[in-house]
């Protein structure tokens, strides 16, 4: 059964109060997510507050997940994967997809080097600041 319209206004006021920067809703089935891009100085602390928590095990090498989503690593379920373990990379080179409200992401690459682990698995539902590859220097 689709979301109403007044359930979806009721969200997007629910997002817009203070201190609300987003929303993950599963309803019938349907996943909503309802994301707020303004507060740009409100955003900043936020994430100074979170940055010490985010992902406590990662390493000055891991490359980190920059949102919410379902990892794919392939960009189609028989294709090889973008990169593999030991692929050397270049900043601005694909690494995978982040699919979130049935749109696919691309995420590259942030810097040169070599992919030293893949941590986290295909399909599987990550968060923001989650790591994913460790990236070292080639």
């Amino acid at each position: 059964m689709p979301v109403s319209i007044a359930r979806l206004r009721e969200l997007i006021e629910l997002a817009g109060a203070d201190g609300v920067e987003s929303i993950d809703v599963v309803e019938g089935g349907t996943r909503i997510r309802i994301a707020r891009r303004d507060l740009v100085p409100a955003r900043a602390a936020v994430q100074q507050r979170l940055a010490p928590t985010v992902s406590p095990k990662a390493d000055r090498a891991d490359f980190l997940a920059p949102m919410f989503g379902v990892l794919h690593l392939t960009p189609a379920p028989d294709a090889p994967p973008y990169v593999r373990i030991g692929d050397r990379v270049k900043a601005g080179q694909q690494l995978c997809l982040i699919e979130a409200m049935k749109m696919f992401n691309p995420v590259l690459c942030d810097r040169d080097g070599r992919v030293d682990a893949v941590l986290a698995e295909a399909g599987e539902e990550i968060a923001n600041g989650q790591p994913l590859f460790r990236i070292v220097d080639a």
